[in-house]
């Protein structure tokens, strides 16, 4: 079937081998709850004792984390990172108590594009018999391929021992149309955690393959027709393509005054600057017409590259130029609230869908939560 195909390939691209075993979800948030609930299940056969299971990760992870830890009824404790923005690993160790059930880490995390040390982490997860998930939604399905290429990848994926479960959006640099993810596991020891069958009902047995009752299979079709028409090959040179094209944006970020960029470990490049507001400058490009993502913590911007033809390329870093000079001389761009992620807009544009005005009259907003 195109299903078992597709998984047994996501499987076989995270090196999974004979024992491991993928379910296909929507994105990535259903997939890291996939991770979570698994955490769980075990916890509560093996350590019936704790009645809130908490999960640590670092600040970095995924807010998925945070949203699917409050739907699970699970706790999220999350620790600073180090001052390289990676997971460390000594702070996690002094989070873990007698309720901890996992720990999650990233490959890479969103905000800095930097993989978190997973193999250290593995050694002390390991020793305390505790759950470990690797979210790599962003890089599952780039990072091997870059590795291929020469790219400086650590390992993060099941050649780690002690690495459970592994969360990898297809519909990233998988190319595949949304809604698409993967949710992997080390061997059926792992996935049996994760599903639920009932049958306290007149119309009989019922069992799912993911949290969803039923899924898109457009979607299944699409990426397993998307990894068999591009294979390793196909994948490879697209991964060439995004470095060499990379490396074009930070030469010539890197020539702008007053900005530069920082490492990091894929695709991704976070633009950052000593001497201008770095928000007044994404507000520039965004009058100009590009739609730019950016962090509070530290200010930059985050451009998330994919191959790219030189002309788009140019393009971008002359109207990049342009906001750095307009700023550097004492022009000023209206600088937009924080935005919201998943929408790529500001909670300050007046073109919000109204389910978005509407949700935050109901709820406490963190700030608030935050001041109480």
């Amino acid at each position: 079937m195109i299903e078992d195909d597709l998984q047994a390939m996501c499987v076989e691209i995270h090196n999974g081998g004979s024992s491991g075993r993928a379910n296909i979800t929507s994105g990535g948030t259903e997939s890291i709850y996939c991770a979570l609930h698994a955490m769980r299940e075990r916890a509560r056969i093996e350590r019936p004792e704790i009645s809130v299971p908490e999960i640590i990760a670092p600040y970095s992870a995924h807010i998925a984390f945070s949203r699917g830890a409050h739907f699970l009824g699970m706790k999220l404790i999350r620790v600073p990172t180090g001052d390289n923005y990676r997971a460390d690993a000594t702070l996690i160790e002094q989070a873990i108590g007698s309720c901890t059930v996992g720990v999650a880490v990233s490959a890479p995390c969103w905000p800095y594009d930097l993989f978190d040390p997973v193999s250290e982490i593995a050694e002390l997860t390991l020793a305390r018999k505790l759950w470990l998930h690797v979210d790599a939604c962003v890089g599952g399905f780039l990072a091997p391929f870059l590795q291929a290429v020469g790219q400086p990848i650590p390992e993060y994926d099941f050649r780690v021992s002690g690495v459970h479960s592994i969360s990898a959006d297809l519909h990233k640099y998988g190319y595949s149309p949304k809604p698409c993810s993967a949710i992997l596991w080390r061997s059926e020891q792992e996935q049996k955690f994760h599903y639920h069958a009932c049958s306290d009902w007149p119309s009989g047995p019922y069992l799912s393959q993911s949290m969803l009752g039923s899924g898109p299979a457009g979607a299944t079709v699409a990426a397993w027709a998307v990894l068999n028409h591009l294979g390793r090959q196909g994948y490879e040179k697209i991964a060439e393509k995004i470095v060499r094209t990379k490396e074009k944006l930070t030469a010539g970020i890197e020539d702008i005054d007053g900005l530069s960029t920082w490492k990091t470990d894929t695709a991704s490049l976070m633009i950052i600057s000593a001497g201008l507001d770095i928000h007044e400058v994404t507000a520039g490009m965004n009058a100009l017409g590009w739609v730019l993502w950016g962090n509070n913590e530290p200010p930059l911007i985050h451009l998330t590259v994919d191959s790219t033809e030189d002309d788009i390329i140019q393009r971008f870093l002359a109207d990049l130029a342009q906001v750095a000079d307009s700023l550097r001389a004492g022009g000023v761009h209206a600088v937009p609230k924080t935005g919201i992620y998943g929408t790529g807009i500001s909670e300050s544009e007046d073109h919000l869908p109204r389910w978005v005005y509407d949700a935050w009259k109901l709820i406490e907003t963190p700030e608030q939560k935050a001041g109480d």
